[in-house]
Order: structure tokens, then sequence, then C-alpha cells
């Protein structure tokens, strides 16, 4: 019986293990569908933020949601 809860824990850890693995490329994926074209997502204290990362010069457009 206590081989059988050894398998079954060894089981739980290697899942875990590669769920921990493989979480920043679910991440990522899920991230890149929702895409906003040239706009990067900032949290401050006043709320989120988009900033555009194109090139416009010195001035840098900033959108608040």
């Amino acid at each position: 019986m206590k081989d059988m809860y050894k398998k079954i824990g060894s089981w739980v850890a290697i899942f875990a293990m590669l769920l921990t693995s493989f979480m920043p490329l679910i991440s990522h994926a899920v991230e890149s569908k929702n895409n906003f074209h040239n706009l990067e997502r900032i949290c401050t204290s006043q709320g989120i933020k988009f900033i555009s990362t194109q090139n416009q010069g010195p001035r840098k457009k900033s959108y608040k949601y």
C-alpha cells in the first residue's frame, strides 16, 4: 500500500515540475493572442496605461484605459 502512495506522489511531483516548466510558454502564447500592436501595457498607481513602442521621435503617446 505504501508503494502505491509513493508512485502516486512521484507522478504528482513530475506533473508539478512539468507544469511549472511549461507555464511561461503558455502565458506567452495567451498574451500574444491578445496583442495590442506596438503597445506595451504598464501598471501604475494611477491605473493601467498602454505605451506605444514605435519610434515616434521625442514625443511618445500614452493611452490610459
